[in-house]
């Protein structure tokens, strides 16, 4: 029973102070297949491309849950230039892999919108290019051979950067 007061006396305070975030997404898709570079290599087109949707996807979701309780983000992914690229040279031609190097960084293009509770529109840009520019330092060669995780990893950067603070000092 204490622990349960405990509990409920911490979330209220913890409501009170604005520690809860609660944000939600909303992310929409253009044609992927007039993305930049969305190319899978060997494996299928149609599931590549739905991996991709699904891991940049989620990123945007798990992001928004910082965002203060009640908040929306809508985002309208409109390109994508995944970081490295496809080649078939390490191989004899006979398979393609993708191939990440220093040459060939992320980019994603977005139109986003963040409104709060009210609904009324705190943030947004109807064309913005998220690109590695955000990201000063990557993290370990180890992290960062999770699918997509430099894509990933920019996402995040820019948002715990730019857009997080922007929306709670507005």
């Amino acid at each position: 029973m204490k622990i349960l007061i405990h509990t409920i006396i911490l979330v209220c305070m913890l409501a009170a102070s604005g520690q809860i975030r609660a944000g939600t997404a909303k992310v929409y898709w253009d044609d992927p297949k007039t993305f930049t570079d969305i190319n899978p290599g060997v494996e299928s087109r149609a599931k590549f491309i739905e991996r991709v949707k699904k891991a940049i996807g989620q990123q945007f979701i798990k992001l928004a849950k910082k965002l203060p309780e009640g908040y929306t983000w809508e985002i309208q992914v409109s390109d994508i230039d995944l970081a490295g690229r496809v080649t078939s040279a390490y191989w004899g031609g006979r398979e393609a892999l993708r191939v990440l190097d220093t040459f060939y960084h992320p980019s994603i293009t977005i139109s986003y919108l963040v409104k709060d509770q009210a609904g009324k529109i705190v943030a947004g840009d109807k064309h913005f290019d998220l690109t590695d520019a955000y990201v000063k330092k990557y993290p370990s060669k180890r992290f960062m051979q999770r699918p997509f995780s430099y894509e990933k990893y920019m996402i995040k950067s820019w948002f715990d950067k730019v857009l997080l603070p922007f929306v709670e000092n507005s």
